[in-house]
């Protein structure tokens, strides 16, 4: 698979290789975004990678209550809310995660988790800054646990030690140093900056009718060693058609609202409805 965002291939990359790169890809955030604070750009990256383009709250300092960030969702998403506790290490991989980090993190669980006097004691101990966060993440979780619990996540570079793991949330909610890399592996394949749009416009063609299923199709031919964005259009298309978000040659089977298309190295076959 092509590396857009590297200009090299992903399969076989070592895990040393693959960690050294992580590290220099948040170097480079942190310089451009974090005044070169490597734990901040983790946390933002983080974020982007697992929920995309959010609002969210840095609230990592002085009686900050445990937490490194909250992450606002949208409306509808359940939960809406996502409260973060992040320990960066350059040694990713390299270290278990200190016992005081699930305390702290558990800390916080039970606080929302228990409400009421539980919750007030918790926030006497925070920054009156970072109390406000809370109690808004506490307004927007609907108090339901199955859904709440699901809020709370240690995001963490090092490895894990089962037994302080708290029961309270889903073991998918503690993301480890491997998890991260999983996850790095995965935005690194995905990840391009954006690229001139190519337009093709369709004169003469080869289509196809099948009345049962109700769609045409179209056969194209493209010689272009990357495409990222392909637009359609013929004289039986009243308006431009979004065919692919994102391809590469052999990819296949991409779709774009009522459009379905496959890409075969040089060639595309677009069917629609």
């Amino acid at each position: 698979m092509y590396n857009s965002a590297r200009g090299g291939r992903v399969e076989h990359i070592k895990p040393d290789l693959l960690v050294s790169e992580f590290l220099d890809y948040l170097q480079e955030r942190a310089d451009k975004q974090f005044k070169g604070h490597l734990h901040q750009a983790f946390i933002d990256w983080y974020i982007e990678a697992e929920f995309g383009h959010l609002k969210w709250e840095f609230t990592d300092g002085a009686n900050d209550g445990g937490i490194d960030a909250v992450v606002w969702r949208k409306p509808e998403d359940r939960p809406c809310v996502i409260i973060l506790q992040s320990k960066f290490s350059e040694k990713i991989g390299g270290q278990t995660v200190h016992q005081s980090a699930y305390k702290d993190f558990q800390r916080v669980v039970n606080a929302f988790h228990r409400r009421d006097e539980a919750f007030d004691e918790f926030l006497e101990g925070v920054a009156p800054e970072i109390r406000r966060f809370y109690l808004k993440a506490s307004k927007l979780l609907d108090s339901n646990w199955l859904t709440e619990k699901k809020a709370f996540r240690l995001i963490t570079t090092s490895k894990r030690i089962p037994r302080y793991e708290s029961n309270l949330i889903p073991p998918q909610n503690f993301v480890y140093g491997v998890d991260i890399l999983r996850l790095y592996r995965q935005f690194r394949r995905v990840w391009t900056p954006k690229a001139q749009e190519l337009v093709l416009t369709l004169h003469d063609k080869l289509s196809y009718s099948d009345p049962k299923r109700g769609v045409t199709s179209y056969l194209f031919t493209q010689e272009c060693p990357t495409l990222r964005s392909i637009w359609i259009t013929t004289t039986s298309v009243d308006s431009w058609l979004e065919i692919f978000d994102t391809i590469c040659p052999g990819r296949s089977e991409r779709e774009s609202g009522g459009l379905t298309s496959t890409h075969l190295t040089i060639s595309g076959i677009c069917t629609m409805a």
